[in-house]
């Protein structure tokens, strides 16, 4: 307290507002730069976990069609059978 009363007298009140003023942007600048990088950090983790998400996924998907594309040839297969019973009778 004996500074801000010290720098006053020296300086003057405008003055010494106006040094506060700037320390305290400062401080607030700095903050906000850290609060961003961890919050890009978090971002950038999630976007990592959700890139390894959609990669198991395309996988999976694409395991699934090659599976369907086998079963719609079985089927059609059997509808062929059918279809040719039934031409015959």
């Amino acid at each position: 307290m004996q500074e801000a009363v010290t720098l006053i007298q020296t300086v003057g009140f405008p003055i010494a507002c106006c040094l506060a003023l700037g320390w305290y942007l400062t401080r607030q600048a700095e903050q906000t730069r850290q609060d961003n990088k961890e919050d890009k950090e978090r971002l950038y983790t999630n976007l990592e976990k959700l890139n390894q998400s959609n990669t198991e996924v395309v996988t999976t998907n694409r395991m699934l069609v090659e599976n369907m594309k086998g079963d719609i040839k079985n089927i059609q297969n059997k509808v062929d059978k059918i279809a040719n019973k039934i031409e015959q009778q």
